[in-house]
């Protein structure tokens, strides 16, 4: 059974194949965003889905998801601009 908690889910599919599901997407689309298979020289293909510019192979399924939440916490956007103090300019000396 899959951990819901998690926004990001490795489902094995069965045989050599597994998917990652994105919790976080919106309820009308889909939420596999990668999927995975093992080759033959035992790596992982990974399909990334959406324009995620990651690996296209892993060493492991857990890899794939381990790499893909850090890119994703990378990408939570930048903060807002600091504030930077204005002063009128100085008085003429006469």
């Amino acid at each position: 059974m899959a951990d819901t908690s998690q926004r990001f889910v490795l489902q094995r599919l069965g045989g050599r194949n597994w998917v990652i599901r994105d919790h976080g997407r919106r309820r009308d689309t889909s939420d596999v965003i990668a999927q995975i298979a093992l080759t033959d020289d035992d790596d992982f293909e990974v399909a990334w889905l959406d324009h995620i510019p990651l690996p296209g192979r892993y060493s492991t399924p857990e890899d794939a998801v381990a790499d893909l939440q850090v890119w994703k916490d990378r990408q939570r956007g930048s903060t807002k601009p600091v504030p930077i103090p204005h002063f009128p300019p100085p008085a003429s000396q006469r």
